[in-house]
């Protein structure tokens, strides 16, 4: 019986691994042993077992080859990737790394059972006779399993150097950044923005730089190994009709002297091989830096990046790696074909391209999708403490803004400490895009809305027609015709409202009756008026001062002026011109950003010094110093700030970034919008006490705002909303109050909180 009809019996195709090795050597001891002369024994053997034996260690079971061929890949890839590299340099893909890799990965191979060997080399995708493609016959559930497990392994070689390779590049491109004074000219946060953008702009090219380095060694040495191991296992009658084939074996048989045959066509073959292999690596590479460049970084970010969900996450790999091992299979396989076709060899530059780009497909996806489904997800902990460390930088900006306003501020000094603040603030948003998060600008407390002032002495009319348009009705939006030809247009929006509301100290629409110094001279933090305030108004007092508010004494003495009125007409639309263009209605007012000018860091209080920067430095210097020196005679009784521009800023900052915490941390509910801004009002009402206090020069009342705050939000979290209006109330009048004892002294030597009042005599009166 021969060895081919023996292994085709039940008895063979019913055994395991180790009986199948039990049956081989019954074979050689009863039917090929008593036939070959006991001399011929030795050599004999080796022959049966060269072909004969499986590979593979009969012992093992499926858990140890799983392990095995997770080790397998990842030699191989290894293995792959060294022999790119040597490859790139102009080697032949051979030296001692690569060639203990490639010993090791086959040792994994011969650690695992023979069944296992042939089950993993066995599964994969193929095109059938009719035209579509299926599973080879010999796939199989367990070579699926090892085929996964050898991939999953092959990711290690390629994806550890990238991220290296990666971070080394963004590195020396951060450097790079920082060497042109880009960071350093940072004078804002839309600088901030455009640094931040060009080190994200660095860090995407640096990686797929760096993985696409690492993929294309990796491939270019796969599809190189392809094309060299198809020459070598072609046989002589593939071989004897290639051109170049019959050009080198000639050149080998004329080197070995004639005679014999085999060992130049070996000499020769391996040329070929070697031949093929470089035709085959440019290709490869090629193929494989770009699937590398693209998905590389999306499979780092999926298991070390923190964003998403575990579900998300999976798909997400399992798309990304799919695609990848589909393209990679698809341009290694042609890669391999068209060294192959330069060889001589009859090879058609896309067969069976397919069958390995769906076997990586299949293969691949899956391994992805374990990749980002055990890869580190989004936590929702750690996304909070970066937002709520953004909120703080945030508040910490505002808080360099006002004290660059400051009259003696260091300039050189905060400008620095704000450039820090704005690449921080952008370095964080940039850090909570790339966890997926959408940024969310702080809460800060804002002001509410009113109405905007308006320029000093209001629009300009040149005569009374000007201020009157025929062709818009009295009371329309640009104001119509009025009966008083000294009157502007007319804003009939605040009239639903009550008239001790309407006729408020900060109104500009009272401008015209009190005068804009009332209007200027109104403070936010004490505008809290109660109709008591305005009792006993009438009509016929609308000229004078409101109660308990100083009189405007610039004129006090001089002549009253007459103001010339038009000559009266019978019919007062006659005459009148209507070529001129109609007025356009006004906009309503809207809420607008603080605005901040442009700070002028080359000057101090003594002029420019442009010409000597060392000067503005000594300046400066000397300013401080002098702050410090009259810090012990500053701020009375106030254990806040002492005066002394450094303490008084981590002080103001610390206290004013703890507010803004307690009030991000009130859980609100639905509808409670109303007291979510006046909780806003009383954070921004002490800012202002505080940036008052620490300008003047005056002590502040210690009060304890974290406490009163932690009372809201006990009161807002348990529904009380009765309390909740009288403690409020309780904090603005207390707010009004300090606002009124900090009003700055005035320039006559006048205390602070004596207003002055006129006297019988004419003469100025200082009365409590």
């Amino acid at each position: 019986m021969n060895w081919q009809d023996y292994t085709s019996t039940p008895l063979w195709q019913q055994s395991d691994d180790a009986e199948k090795e039990h049956l081989r050597y019954r074979y050689w001891k009863d039917y090929l042993a008593p036939n070959i002369p006991v001399e011929h024994h030795r050599e004999a053997r080796t022959l049966f077992d060269q072909h004969t034996r499986r590979r593979g260690n009969p012992e093992s079971n499926y858990a140890g080859d799983l392990w095995d061929a997770l080790w397998h890949g990842g030699y191989a890839g290894a293995a792959d990737l060294v022999s790119g590299a040597s490859r790139l340099v102009g080697g032949d893909g051979h030296n001692a790394a690569s060639d203990w890799f490639r010993e090791k990965s086959e040792e994994q191979l011969d650690n695992m059972s023979p069944s296992s060997v042939e089950a993993m080399q066995g599964f994969g995708i193929e095109r059938k006779a009719g035209g579509g493609y299926g599973l080879t016959d010999g796939s199989t559930a367990a070579g699926f399993g090892l085929q996964f497990a050898s991939g999953l392994g092959s990711l290690a070689p390629s994806m550890i150097p990238g991220g290296v390779a990666s971070k080394g590049l963004a590195a020396l491109g951060a450097k790079g950044l920082q060497a042109t004074g880009a960071a350093a000219g940072v004078k804002g946060l839309a600088d901030a923005r455009r640094v931040q953008g060009y080190a994200n702009a660095i860090d995407k090219a640096s990686h797929a730089i760096g993985y696409g380095a690492t993929g294309g060694l990796m491939i270019g040495g796969a599809g190189a190994e392809d094309a060299k191991n198809a020459i070598l296992s072609a046989s002589y009658d593939q071989l004897k009709d290639s051109p170049r084939f019959q050009e080198l074996y000639q050149q080998t048989y004329a080197a070995a002297g004639g005679g014999e045959t085999r060992v130049p066509f070996e000499q020769a073959k391996a040329l070929l091989a070697e031949e093929a292999a470089k035709e085959a690596f440019a290709l490869a590479a090629g193929v494989g830096a770009v699937s590398m460049g693209i998905a590389g970084p999306i499979m780092e970010g999926l298991a070390l990046g923190a964003t998403g969900s575990r579900g998300a996450n999976a798909l997400k790999g399992l798309i990304t790696e799919g695609a990848q091992e589909f393209g990679e299979g698809f341009g290694q396989q042609v890669a391999a074909n068209y060294g192959q076709q330069q060889a001589g060899m009859d090879v058609g530059l896309t067969d069976r391209a397919m069958d390995q780009a769906l076997t990586g497909l299949v293969v691949g996806g899956p391994v992805g999708g374990v990749v980002g489904g055990f890869g580190r997800t989004r936590n929702p902990e750690a996304v909070s403490i970066l937002q709520n460390k953004l909120n703080d930088l945030m508040s910490q900006h505002q808080t360099l803004q006002d004290q660059m306003q400051e009259p003696h501020a260091d300039q050189t000094m905060l400008a620095e400490q704000l450039r820090q603040n704005s690449l921080a603030i952008a370095g964080l948003k940039s850090q909570l895009r790339e966890l997926g998060e959408t940024i969310q600008e702080p809460e800060q407390p804002q002001p509410e809305a009113g109405a905007q002032p308006e320029s000093e002495g209001g629009p300009q009319w040149y005569n009374w027609s000007d201020r009157n348009d025929p062709n818009n009705p009295p009371g329309g939006a640009g104001g119509g015709v009025s009966d008083n030809p000294n009157a502007g247009p007319q804003d009939v929006s605040d009239y639903d409202r009550p008239a001790w509301q309407r006729n408020r100290p900060g109104n500009p629409a009272e401008a015209v009756r009190f005068g804009q110094r009332h209007v200027d001279t109104a403070e936010p933090t004490s505008n809290l008026e109660q109709p008591s305030h305005w009792s006993g108004r009438s009509v016929g007092l609308e000229g004078q001062s409101p109660i308990n508010t100083p009189m405007d004494t610039r004129n006090v003495g001089m002549p009253k002026q007459e103001v010339q009125q038009p000559a009266p007409q019978d019919n007062r639309w006659k005459n009148r011109t209507v070529t001129r263009e109609k007025p356009q209605p006004a906009e309503p007012p809207q809420q607008s950003l603080p605005y901040y000018p442009p700070s002028d860091f080359t000057g101090n209080r003594y002029g420019t010094v442009d010409a000597d920067p060392e000067m503005a430095k000594q300046d400066s210097q000397q300013r401080r110093a002098e702050q410090i020196d009259r810090a012990a005679s500053q701020h009375p009784g106030s254990p806040e700030y002492t005066g002394n521009p450094d303490q008084d800023l981590a002080s103001y900052t610390e206290r004013m970034n703890s507010l803004n915490r307690l009030f991000r941390s009130f859980n609100w509910q639905r509808g409670d919008e109303s007291k979510k801004r006046r909780v806003r009002k009383l954070i921004e009402n002490q800012r202002r006490l505080e940036m008052k206090a620490r300008k003047s020069g005056r002590g502040i009342t210690p009060t304890s705002m974290k406490e009163a705050l932690a009372n809201l939000k006990a009161m807002v979290e348990s529904g009380e909303g009765i309390r909740f209006e009288r403690e409020v109330k309780a904090i603005e009048d207390r707010q009004q109050e300090e606002g009124l004892r900090l009003n700055a002294q005035q320039k006559s030597g006048t205390p602070s909180g004596i207003k002055p009042v006129m006297g019988k005599n004419g003469n100025l009166d200082s009365r409590t």
